[in-house]
């Protein structure tokens, strides 16, 4: 009949397809609520990865931490004359209270204040009883951290610049010698069959000594001295 409305029914293939499209929502989100999960928590660990990065990259300005590190006034040389009398020589700096300090074979032997044109004078009597013992100069400015330390062996009466005598028994201890530039002259090791070759990055020069005694490095004429024993490490800093 024209007046009655027409009821439409669903056909077996009309249901096969909903139940298709049901089987294929399920899947997608077993398989998409996962990845989005993944891809939240690796944004998340990537935050936290770049918010630590920063705080060791730029430290806090408040932290006391940091100091500790900070080197204070350099030694540019040191030397013995006649007596003994050992004249140090340091970075001029206008208007800055500077000390210089002593430590023989690690005992603190004093401080002394540099002259006008930055050098430092220690007369014969200091030295008496420590001929031949290792010597640690530091300087620093009257309320600051001390520099890196410069290392010497004490020098006899004639102030004659003491040779080194090494035992060659390999048990010496490796170390590393820093200097201010590449474009400074090739260190001079006299007890080293070849030349000391600068290690990666290009400033740090690694080289062992081949034995127990007193060990000597020469950059462009300052010499640095230190006792050597069975695995002692050391920092020489020009």
């Amino acid at each position: 009949m024209r007046g009655l409305a027409r009821t439409k029914t669903l056909r077996p293939s009309d249901g096969l397809v909903l139940i298709e499209v049901l089987i294929a929502m399920v899947l997608l989100g077993l398989l998409v609520v996962p990845l989005v999960s993944g891809v939240q928590s690796a944004t998340g660990r990537a935050d936290a990865v770049r918010s630590q990065a920063a705080q060791v990259r730029n430290p806090p300005q408040t932290a006391d931490s940091g100091d500790a590190w900070e080197w204070g006034t350099t030694v540019l040389s040191a030397w013995w004359q006649p007596g003994p009398i050992l004249t140090v020589q340091t970075v001029e700096t206008a208007g800055e209270e500077q000390i210089a300090g002593l430590w023989v074979d690690g005992w603190f032997l004093g401080e002394h204040e540099p002259e006008g044109d930055g050098t430092v004078r220690v007369e014969a009597p200091v030295w008496y009883g420590h001929i031949g013992d290792e010597l640690v100069v530091r300087v620093r400015a009257a309320a600051g951290t001390w520099g890196p330390p410069w290392r010497l062996v004490v020098a006899a009466a004639d102030g004659g610049s003491t040779s080194a005598v090494l035992v060659d028994d390999g048990a010496g201890g490796d170390t590393v010698a820093h200097v201010p530039a590449l474009a400074n002259p090739a260190l001079q090791v006299p007890w080293a069959d070849t030349a000391v070759e600068a290690s990666p990055p290009g400033l740090p020069f690694l080289f062992p000594c081949p034995g127990t005694g007193t060990c000597v490095v020469d950059l462009d004429g300052r010499e640095q001295l230190w006792k050597t024993e069975a695995g002692r490490g050391l920092d020489i800093y020009f």
